[in-house]
């Protein structure tokens, strides 16, 4: 069985109050909710948030609120510490084989892309299945200047000169899916392992809402779908 973690700390710094945001009048994380309860594979749905406007407003049905503590809350608190805490706070949480994070930022990423992403890491049989959107301009031709001002390709000195289509391809976390293998993640606490595979999104469906011209393109691509 797969159980949903959706987490939605309060106080975001460029969008007040954002995960409850109105999205052509609907709280950004209704999307990310609807999304995880239509996805058949996955058998619970949990938000940890500290936010008590979100426990008071989102009392439905197959729904867990966990109040997240304080300390879990904080502008420098990480990813995994508030995921091993959902887990060790879930009863019978022997009786699932992995969980998938759900980002309330995502509102264009759907069921159906969770179900392929499920589907996918099954078949793998993989611990960690990442999602990933291609990046248009290759990063491997930058350069980075270090502590004497000088300047050097981020990965070696010839990558920035060659041609784009003889360079290797490479892809962002679009932060829409994370999947992991719950045994595993207890023992090495990280996304990332020897077995992680991608779940390839379009640029489209990888919308990361962080300013509100991101509301705003959202929105576009909402009523043009």
């Amino acid at each position: 069985m797969i159980i949903a973690i959706i987490p939605a700390r309060s106080n975001s710094k460029r969008i007040k109050n954002k995960n409850i945001t109105l999205l052509n009048g609907k709280p950004l994380i209704n999307y990310t909710i609807d999304a995880s309860l239509s996805c058949k594979s996955v058998s619970k749905t949990i938000i940890s948030t500290d936010n008590p406007e979100i426990i008071e407003s989102l009392k439905v049905e197959n729904i867990d609120i966990y109040k997240r503590p304080a300390s879990l809350a904080q502008d420098e608190t990480t990813l995994m510490p508030v995921i091993k805490d959902v887990l060790d706070s879930t009863k019978n949480i022997n009786s699932f084989d992995y969980f998938v994070l759900l980002q309330p930022t995502s509102p264009i990423r759907t069921s159906k892309h969770i179900q392929e992403a499920i589907n996918f890491i099954i078949h793998e049989n993989a611990d960690s299945l990442i999602s990933v959107v291609k990046v248009e301009k290759n990063p491997l031709k930058a350069f980075m200047i270090d502590k004497k001002g000088i300047l050097h390709g981020v990965v070696n000195n010839s990558y920035p000169f060659a041609s784009a289509q003889f360079l290797p391809k490479c892809y962002y976390p679009n932060v829409a899916i994370y999947i992991k293998r719950i045994s595993t993640f207890l023992k090495d606490n990280s996304f990332i392992d020897k077995t992680t595979i991608p779940y390839l999104m379009d640029a489209k469906d990888s919308i990361d809402i962080d300013t509100y011209s991101d509301l705003k393109l959202a929105e576009k691509i909402l009523n043009n779908s």
